[in-house]
């Protein structure tokens, strides 16, 4: 029972001790044997080479190697072997139950040799303080195995295509070439709808009061804020009506064109940007309000001020010398 718990309570003590650290003072105890060993062996032999007989020699070391075996269970090494001296035999400890822990051991810090791994003043720790790690470590642990853990959910939801941007079909490339005149002919209700927002911008601005059923006078901001609006809707109207314009006759032109060439087989006439716009601005002003007779006042107009520019240009001054001549 005493060896029994004399191994218990040596295992208990090695489990609080690092490894690494086990191995230096292994290292230690080994060298200091091996020296003890060597002085032993010297005395032994000088004893046994004197006068004494050999019983009182064996008797001697008899009683010097109780002594050596009790500060340390390994055997000693002696160098030549002497006549007499009995050799000491290492008992097997085979019997002994072995002891498997299931547990992960942790890695610590250990001290160089030859200072101690605490202080001298310090009180005596836990015999598992060393091999527990603290409650920060245990912390930042679980702290970083959440943090993946939401990393990889995200990147999962993302896979799904819970992540992604929705897209419309109908002005998507992926779906074909977008046709504008086949869009705005099934969007046309959308005009009539911003026809009549115009209409009631127009009201509240040159009225100064809201279209709703009480009819509260608008404030100045509210008012302003109306005209605005009102100016956007009505340029908005006008580059969608010059987009449909140049449609139109961007298609006319190259209509009249393929009917030229199959009769008359001449070669192809491409519009260019400068005619395609002098065609759209003529065209636009025969659409405006007024129509043609609006129409006739832009070109009496544009007449006038191009045949200025021709008698500014065609004049050549006289010389005054030229009549005295």
């Amino acid at each position: 029972m005493g060896a029994k718990k004399l191994r218990a309570s040596s295992l208990e003590d090695a489990r609080a001790v690092p490894l690494q650290q086990l191995k230096l003072l292994e290292a230690q105890f080994r060298r200091e044997e091996q020296s003890a060993g060597r002085a032993q062996t010297a005395g032994v032999s000088a004893r046994c080479s004197s006068d004494a007989p050999p019983e009182s020699s064996s008797a001697s070391f008899r009683d010097t190697t109780p002594s050596a075996s009790s500060s340390s269970s390994r055997p000693l090494r002696a160098g030549p072997k002497a006549k007499g001296v009995k050799k000491v035999v290492k008992k097997s400890n085979k019997k002994s139950p072995l002891e498997v822990s299931s547990r992960r051991p942790q890695r610590t810090l250990c001290q160089p040799v030859g200072l101690p791994s605490t202080p001298q003043d310090a009180p005596p720790q836990h015999p598992l303080s060393a091999t527990v790690p603290s409650s920060s470590s245990r912390e930042a642990a679980m702290h970083m195995h959440m943090k993946r853990l939401r990393h990889l959910a995200i990147q999962g939801k993302k896979s799904c295509g819970e992540g992604r941007k929705a897209r419309d079909p109908r002005f998507s490339e992926a779906c074909g070439p977008l046709n504008l005149r086949m869009v705005s002919q099934a969007y046309a209700f959308l005009d009539d709808m911003r026809k009549a927002e115009t209409d009631t911008l127009k009201a509240a601005v040159a009225t100064g009061r809201s279209v709703e059923k009480n009819r509260p006078k608008l404030s100045a901001a509210e008012r302003e804020a109306a005209k605005r609006e009102l100016q956007k809707r009505q340029s908005q109207d006008e580059a969608r009506l010059r987009r449909r314009v140049e449609m139109d006759i961007r298609q006319s032109v190259t209509k009249a064109e393929r009917t030229k060439i199959a009769q008359t087989a001449k070669k192809p006439f491409f519009l260019g940007r400068r005619e395609l716009r002098k065609l759209v601005s003529e065209e636009m002003h025969a659409r405006r309000a007024g129509g043609a007779k609006r129409r006739a006042k832009v070109e009496e107009r544009r007449h006038k001020k191009k045949l200025g520019a021709e008698r500014k240009r065609d004049l050549v001054p006289v010389r005054r010398h030229a009549e005295a001549d």
